[in-house]
């Protein structure tokens, strides 16, 4: 609430001689010195983050006149619970509610609840001023410097000096939560309540600020870095509009802070920068000579039919993006990949492309190679797998020595059946007793018979160098195996 402190003057009685008072003391003397505080520090006791606070439990009825209807389209009921309350906060003045009963504490709402959003722990410090016949606190005030709580357990125990307040700052009493120690020197004074459940993490850490920077982080290490510099000096002239000194524009986005192995009082600083080796995920979009620091976990690399291809230098405008885990999901329309240059694809496990539809692979110069130890095509995951495919040279080369084979075994045939014919053609004798040489019983249909075996002969011959001749033409002239 709004308070006055008044600074009483000193007077002294400065009389002359006929008891009146003078007149110069009375235009000099200095008035009372009043002070007027709008904004008052207050320390938080409680604080309603769901419709589970006890809260609930009491006659909360909802203002139908100032909430919005229903989702269904339905007025709301005034029996319906009043989630007007999340977010708000029942409070001591530090100065003008000292010793006061909590039970007639009055409630906060927060100033904003669009945007940054963030509502205090129990025993922080926030400021509160009284808009509107109503109470407004601001976000926590920065007591300690300490990115994951900002609580004075020592607060309320000064100023709230009641019994029955006992159990805003100790476990003690009817409240359940857990108590939280703060890790500092102070004995007791450090030791208090967060929360149901909140606990004080004292290896969360505040990232190092540049020149400059805007930066949006949280108690439970994630953040975002808005800047231009870092830790390197001669980074800071960047590319294009920012040539002439005006940094290189970042924005460092982190879940996770890197895991910090001592604890703060012995690593000799406070405050941690990003990693995007080390913190569990990370999004660093950066420019100009600023480069990133990311190193690939995996054990093999992007490799070509000739040579490795090298790993590009990590500078310039780029978006680098590292985590354990990453899900790209397009639900309804296409997922577009586009790249000027090199597309690399490298995994140490599995890589799997399936596609319900047709699958269209192109491009205007060549597929260099398809390298593995083994290639299935349409693997069989219930049947045998253990039909290779023909390697084409090796096979046309293997069915031209057939040809070559078969064409000289009919060669063969065709010319001992052109012998054979000649010579019984040419020693046939006609005789009134029949004829008498050869010996063997050669009949002019025995020589008809070898002449049509001849032909067909002399046919198969035809195929069987033709069919040769085309053997060239198994060879495909845009997919090549290697076995």
């Amino acid at each position: 609430m709004a308070y006055e402190n008044i600074t009483k003057r000193a007077e002294q009685n400065v009389k002359q001689d006929d008891m009146l008072a003078s007149k110069r003391f009375v235009i000099e003397r200095k008035p009372d010195t009043i002070y007027f505080y709008e904004l008052e520090e207050a320390v938080v006791l409680d604080v309603v983050m769901d419709e589970n606070h006890p809260i609930y439990t009491g006659s909360l009825n909802l203002d139908v006149g100032s909430w919005p209807p229903n989702i269904d389209g339905s007025e709301p009921n005034p029996s319906e619970k009043d989630y007007s309350w999340i977010g708000r906060i029942r409070f001591r003045f530090l100065n003008s509610q000292i010793n006061e009963e909590k039970s007639v504490l009055e409630w906060a709402y927060p100033l904003e609840n669009t945007g940054l959003v963030e509502y205090p722990l129990m025993n922080e410090i926030v400021i509160v001023g009284k808009y509107m016949d109503k109470y407004f606190y601001t976000r926590k005030l920065n007591s300690n410097s300490t990115i994951n709580s900002n609580a004075m357990f020592d607060v309320e125990r000064n100023t709230g000096q009641v019994e029955s307040n006992v159990n805003t700052f100790s476990s003690d009493g009817k409240y359940k939560g857990p108590e939280s120690k703060m890790n500092f020197s102070g004995g007791d004074d450090y030791t208090g309540i967060l929360g149901s459940y909140f606990k004080f993490n004292p290896k969360i850490r505040a990232i190092k600020s540049y020149e400059g920077d805007t930066i949006l982080q949280s108690r439970f290490g994630s953040s975002i870095r808005f800047g231009a510099y870092d830790a390197n000096r001669n980074n800071d002239n960047g590319l294009g509009e920012y040539a002439d000194g005006g940094g290189n524009p970042m924005m460092l986005i982190r879940n996770r802070q890197a895991p910090i192995k001592l604890p703060q009082g012995n690593t000799g600083k406070g405050y941690t920068l990003e990693d995007i080796n080390k913190d569990g995920s990370s999004i660093h979009m950066t420019s100009g000579k600023t480069r990133s620091a990311f190193v690939p976990t995996t054990t093999t690399g992007m490799i070509n039919v000739t040579k490795s291809v090298p790993f590009p230098r990590l500078d310039g405008d780029q978006v680098v993006v590292n985590s354990d885990r990453l899900v790209f999901s397009s639900k309804a329309n296409e997922m577009l990949f586009f790249s000027k240059k090199t597309i690399g694809m490298t995994t140490d496990q599995i890589l799997s492309l399936n596609s319900y539809g047709n699958t269209t692979i192109t491009s205007n110069k060549g597929i260099i190679t398809l390298n593995a130890p083994k290639i299935y095509l349409n693997f069989n995951t219930e049947g045998a797998n253990d039909e290779p495919v023909l390697l084409g040279r090796t096979t046309v080369l293997w069915m031209y020595t057939l040809c070559d084979w078969l064409l000289l075994s009919v060669n063969t045939q065709i010319q001992m059946l052109g012998t054979l014919i000649l010579f019984a053609e040419t020693h046939i004798h006609k005789s009134a007793a029949g004829p008498t040489s050869p010996p063997l019983p050669i009949t002019k249909p025995l020589i008809i018979l070898w002449g049509e075996q001849l032909q067909s002969l002399q046919a198969s011959q035809i195929s069987l160098t033709a069919l040769r001749s085309q053997l060239s033409s198994l060879l495909s002239s845009r997919v090549f195996l290697g076995g």
